[in-house]
């Protein structure tokens, strides 16, 4: 395992420690706010930038700047067998600026519409969801009848099962994704608990996380997840294609404010570390490099039963 991601591992867990000490000095018992539910109808707006940081392996010294703007929306929730099925739109836009690289600076997309069945099986809790999409540049949406093809489309999956056993969901699962850089199969295993009626802890691979809610209108959360994906460009003229890959792990803390009856805000910073981007300029040149870390800042709102809003990678 990374280093670093050891080390983030250990401040979540300080950080979850320090919360549920601060849960059993407060008086009181706050309540879970409606829109922690996550049933449709929602939305969810968000905006997070990021600072520039350099290349550290690019032909010549060189920098990169992100903002990432996402929209998540619920349209519906249907009874299915003995369990739910929502069905939602998950869309993520992302633009990489670049100092000192020999190519433009990168517009890239990602639709995803996932499906999440939750119901109860053999005494397991199950979460499954599927999200079919696209994961494509700017250029190719222009001219997407004609352009589009198999290498834009791509699908993310996920399962977990949940068992209660002396007060804790024992969680069990599986998970395919690009969260780190290409797609990938890899194992969710952990355990939820709630040390008191305020908090509540995920300690989990590859998302552990925690949420203290601070009354019944504020709640602090935390959260330590892979934050890569991996889009299919074309070049301007159409006439090469590569795969632009990236990889990285993000810790995120936030805060979140319940303005108005479901209305949400929510603002919160994070650091990413461990990152690397695989690219081509428009010179042909394959770049390959690590990224240095680097803080951003999040904002967004929240209308409806919208879960909290991460970036990378399908919501559900």
């Amino acid at each position: 395992m990374h280093e670093s991601y050891r080390r983030f591992l250990a401040a979540i867990a300080s950080a979850a420690l320090a919360a549920v000490l601060t849960g059993c000095a407060v008086g009181g018992q706050p309540t879970m706010p409606a829109a922690e539910n996550g049933r449709p109808p929602f939305l969810a707006l968000s905006i997070t930038h990021q600072p520039a940081a350099d290349f550290s392996d690019s032909p010549s010294p060189a920098t990169i700047r992100t903002k990432e703007n996402q929209v998540y929306a619920g349209f519906g929730r249907f009874t299915v067998a003995d369990g739910t099925l929502d069905l939602g739109l998950d869309y993520q836009y992302t633009r990489y600026v670049y100092d000192g690289i020999d190519g433009r600076n990168r517009d890239l997309h990602r639709f995803q519409f996932p499906l999440r069945y939750q119901g109860i099986a053999d005494g397991w809790s199950i979460d499954a969801s599927i999200a079919p999409g696209i994961s494509t540049s700017s250029n190719v949406l222009k001219e997407f009848f004609d352009q589009v093809s198999g290498d834009d489309l791509f699908a993310t999956a996920r399962l977990e099962g949940r068992r209660d056993w002396r007060s804790r969901n024992w969680i069990v699962g599986l998970a395919y994704d690009r969260t780190f850089g290409r797609p990938l199969v890899y194992p969710i295993a952990g355990v939820e608990l709630s040390p008191s009626d305020a908090l509540d802890l995920r300690l989990a691979f590859p998302d552990p996380g925690f949420r203290y809610r601070w009354s019944d209108r504020q709640t602090l959360s935390g959260r330590l997840f892979p934050a890569g994906h991996q889009w299919h460009v074309m070049t301007d003229d159409f006439s090469a294609e590569f795969d632009y890959r990236v990889e990285g792990l993000r810790a995120q803390l936030g805060w979140s404010m319940r303005l108005w009856k479901q209305v949400t805000l929510d603002i919160s910073g994070g650091y990413e570390f461990a990152r690397k981007h695989y690219l081509t300029d428009d010179l042909g040149v394959r770049i390959e490099s690590d990224v240095d870390d680097q803080w951003l800042f999040l904002v967004g709102l929240r209308a409806g039963p919208a879960p909290l809003p991460y970036a990378h990678g399908s919501q559900l």
